[in-house]
């Protein structure tokens, strides 16, 4: 019983902590299941929003995360400017 009291890290905040690691496939993949996840992820839009702040490195493919942002947050992605 005594974990009951910890807190279980959800499936968006798994993939907010891949969206740092080294391997580039595994922020794309990170990326593309927050999107999949949709509203129920919304938590995870501050961690994308920073990942597309830093630019094409270190991500693969930066559409990965617009287009999880676009499903998360339309009106971030109108916010902060991006296309």
């Amino acid at each position: 019983m005594g974990h009951a009291s910890r807190s279980l890290a959800s499936p968006a905040d798994l993939r907010c902590r891949r969206l740092v690691r080294r391997d580039p496939r595994l922020r794309a993949e990170a990326a593309r299941a927050l999107g999949a996840i949709g509203p129920a992820a919304k938590q995870a839009v501050p961690a994308l929003l920073a990942a597309y702040e830093r630019g094409r490195l270190p991500f693969v493919d930066p559409e990965e995360v617009v287009a999880a942002l676009r499903q998360l947050d339309a009106q971030a992605v109108a916010q902060h400017g991006i296309r």
